[in-house]
């Protein structure tokens, strides 16, 4: 039997919640490479209310509780859907992280994994932060 080993990319969230990308790899056996993206926050502007303190929470709430992704964004101005040509973006990428193939993950399994990618993003921001002028003087949250 021929294997094929093919980058994929699991993005951080949705219904698995949290976690349910590091169960996936585990059971999979797939690898984990942290990687941050300085910039992308700053392609588009918030329209009002969508700005609004009352309006983050509630477009919270939707993310974290539906895995909906709310807002309204303006980008470059004369094509809003655009985003700001003028921005500068730059993706770190990290030290792999080598998983075994576990087919039924323990929460503890999947709790030591998460652990360690979030660990690793977060010293990857840090070591890189500064190479980008609005994340210079920002911590990092992770939520």
């Amino acid at each position: 039997m021929i294997q094929l080993h093919v980058p994929c990319v699991i993005p951080r969230g949705g219904r698995g919640g949290a976690t349910g990308f590091i169960k996936y790899a585990l059971q999979y056996g797939y690898d984990l490479l942290p990687c941050y993206h300085l910039g992308e926050t700053q392609l588009y502007d918030i329209l009002f209310p969508f700005d609004m303190p009352w309006a983050l929470r509630c477009r919270l709430w939707l993310a974290q509780n539906l895995a909906l992704a709310t807002g309204l964004g303006v980008g470059f101005r004369l094509l809003p859907i655009a985003p700001k040509p003028n921005i500068r973006c730059l993706t770190v990428v990290g030290k792999r992280i080598s998983l075994p193939q576990i087919d039924t993950p323990s929460r503890d399994d999947v709790n030591r994994y998460h652990q360690q990618y979030i660990r690793e993003v977060s010293e990857l921001y840090e070591r890189h932060r500064r190479l980008h002028p609005a994340y210079a003087e920002k911590q990092l949250e992770i939520w």
